[in-house]
């Protein structure tokens, strides 16, 4: 196969496994597999099929993997493993079932920065996760359709999807990705950026997830505001400013809302149950970061920790009570490295991309493959020339 065959092949691949697309066809079709089963044999079966692909390229272009960000990755893991496994000597549950969960995410950065490393840009890259994500949204809202009307088909799964508000997240940060890290500047009056716009907007809608809604709306308003943005108006403060503003409401809402009787704004029924339980749980972890700030609690008390039966979807919550600072501080450090700012146009970029990253953790506390992928396109925009890669 020729260089350009391999890139696209490589590049669908690594689409694929961030957007988990096992989960929507397990969903969808009736597939007779566990999702914990799928979510570290997947992974392992796309990541050496890649590495097999890849490995060819790799010895010509002299990639080392210890360069390309697999230990330090593997050593946030490593760490919090022993974290889990201090839980154990005192006594409590461990749980490595939920480091397990961040694998994906660990081999779609690494395979993400393996492929920019080897092919020198992020294009077929961003090509291969933009259409892929409208595919799935689109077949989505597809089945949606089905439903709605009616219509029997056999090899369809007529129940709820399991995965559908991230579904309404991988279209949405297509958007983004579209609009604000393609270097080829697409205009924001184009069929390449329009299309997946009116999907993202469309499954969006159709989910009537409010925490969705709110990713949707502040992304797009970042979007937009990107190609606008003048020096003088700071906008890397603003972006920061707001992502802490983000943090602290998510985290100490619950006070407020219990104190000043503000639990109507979330709705009726099981939606004003479910939004007010989650702000519940927040709060409690955050007392439960409070306590015990330096080694946490554990996933398995993490997990188990719940408000009327729901457990909190704020990620970064999640990680700092499992595991406290000593997990978080690794986890910063490694993020800093991958980064690599150095001037003032990559710290507006980071800075947007800081913000997106708080608002969809403070919302799903699933730790998506695609973050892993969305990490190294932010990387890769961050130099003039594409085909610069370090």
């Amino acid at each position: 196969m020729t260089k350009q065959t391999v890139s696209i092949l490589s590049a669908c691949l690594i689409a694929l496994l961030s957007v988990d697309i096992a989960i929507p066809i397990i969903d969808i079709f009736s597939v007779p597999l566990p999702r914990y089963f799928y979510g570290i044999s997947f992974s392992m079966v796309f990541g050496f099929a890649e590495l097999f692909m890849l490995w060819p390229f790799m010895q010509q272009s002299k990639v080392k993997l210890w360069e390309i960000g697999v230990v330090s990755a593997l050593l946030i893991l490593i760490i919090w493993g022993g974290l889990e496994g201090l839980q154990k000597t005192l006594g409590k549950t461990a749980d490595p079932d939920f480091i397990g969960a961040f694998l994906p995410l660990v081999f779609t950065a690494c395979l993400a920065r393996i492929h920019c490393r080897v092919f020198g840009n992020a294009y077929s890259l961003i090509d291969a996760f933009v259409n892929t994500s409208v595919l799935l949204a689109s077949f989505h809202l597809f089945v949606m359709f089905v439903i709605y009307v009616d219509i029997s088909m056999p090899i369809v799964n007529m129940n709820e999807l399991y995965h559908k508000n991230g579904i309404s997240l991988f279209v949405t940060v297509a958007v983004w990705i579209k609009g604000v890290i393609d270097k080829r500047r697409c205009a924001l009056i184009s069929y390449g950026f329009l299309v997946p716009l009116l999907v993202a907007i469309i499954h969006t809608a159709s989910n009537q997830s409010r925490a969705g809604c709110i990713v949707l709306v502040l992304t797009l308003a970042m979007t937009f505001l990107n190609r606008r943005i003048s020096k003088s108006y700071r906008p890397t403060e603003v972006f920061i400013g707001l992502s802490l503003i983000v943090v602290a409401l998510v985290s100490l809402s619950y006070p407020i809302i219990d104190w000043l009787n503000l639990s109507h704004l979330f709705g009726d029924g099981d939606g004003q149950i479910s939004a007010q339980s989650r702000s519940l749980s927040n709060f409690m972890l955050v007392e439960q970061i409070i306590k015990n700030p330096f080694f946490g609690i554990g996933g398995y008390e993490v997990v188990q920790m719940k408000a009327y039966g729901y457990m909190s979807h704020t990620l970064y919550l999640i990680i700092v009570a499992a595991y406290g600072l000593m997990g978080l501080v690794p986890l910063l450090i490694m993020l800093g490295m991958w980064l690599k700012i150095s001037d003032g146009n990559e710290r507006v970029l980071i800075s947007m991309f800081i913000l997106l990253i708080v608002l969809m953790t403070s919302f799903f506390n699933d730790a998506f493959a695609f973050y892993g992928l969305l990490l190294v396109l932010v990387n890769e925009a961050n130099y003039e020339k594409v085909g610069r890669y370090t």
